[in-house]
């Protein structure tokens, strides 16, 4: 990623965790922790994020719309790091 990204998400970053942390932690706040963490390509962490906000709020569109886009972005970024990957074999981490 672009050092200039980086720079832009990383205040807004260390903010969205200290609220997602805090009493404050909802499903919103996890779905912006997420939003950002998906500018960092943190695929993993991104989607965990809007995991938890589904267990608290399992009604909310975006976050499953959301967890869907970073599974979609994260398995094409797999597939232009690891070309010959099969999508059988991506999909079987999530099982």
């Amino acid at each position: 990623m672009k050092t200039l990204t980086k720079e832009a998400y990383k205040q807004a970053l260390v903010t969205a965790r200290q609220v997602a942390n805090s009493n404050l932690r909802d499903a919103g706040t996890l779905a912006l922790l997420g939003y950002i963490l998906g500018e960092f390509k943190n695929y993993k962490e991104e989607q965990q994020m809007y995991k938890e906000g589904l267990k608290l709020n399992d009604q909310d569109p975006l976050l499953h719309w959301y967890l869907a886009y970073s599974m979609s972005c994260e398995l094409d970024d797999n597939k232009k790091a690891r070309n010959g990957v099969k999508v059988n074999d991506f999909f079987k981490t999530y099982s």
